[in-house]
């Protein structure tokens, strides 16, 4: 496991040093109590819009929460149309957390990926067939939840 992961922290440097690597990034965003689907109107950082001819290879994905007595579920996945718009697919399982009245206000995790997640462009995705965006849908525990949240990886030509 170790050798796969450190071959996936080369294959994203090396993208990086061609220009490819890709994220996607929101700080200090309040979801509120409801299930959300993030758009670029929301958090225009976070949002990736995948082009014709592009395959994203996702190696990481980070979550935390920095409110006291909250909870927050993240899942990262991808939508059917540009900008979050259309149907969310998922493509992690729903990481829930939670932070509690006698902690310091703040409680992240970070995911390896390992193999990266492959999100591949197409212009009807149907679950597993491509995608037009890259996002996260996140459901907050009450108003005043804020997190932080982020995925990384690089994109290959299909």
């Amino acid at each position: 496991m170790k050798g796969l992961q450190n071959a996936v922290v080369g294959d994203e440097v090396a993208a990086a040093r061609r220009g490819d690597r890709v994220w996607g990034r929101v700080s200090e965003f309040i979801p509120g109590a409801a299930q959300i689907v993030m758009t670029t109107a929301l958090a225009p950082n976070l949002v990736y819009n995948v082009q014709l001819g592009e395959k994203i290879m996702v190696a990481s994905f980070e979550m935390a929460i920095t409110t006291l007595s909250d909870s927050c579920w993240f899942e990262l996945g991808y939508t059917g149309a540009i900008d979050g718009g259309g149907t969310f697919y998922p493509i992690t399982n729903p990481y829930i957390i939670s932070t509690g009245a006698a902690l310091d206000g703040y409680e992240g995790h970070d995911v390896i990926l390992t193999p990266p997640h492959v999100i591949k462009y197409a212009l009807g995705p149907t679950l597993g067939s491509g995608a037009r965006s890259i996002t996260v849908r996140m459901t907050g525990s009450d108003a005043a939840v804020e997190v932080n949240c982020s995925w990384h990886g690089w994109r290959e030509r299909a």
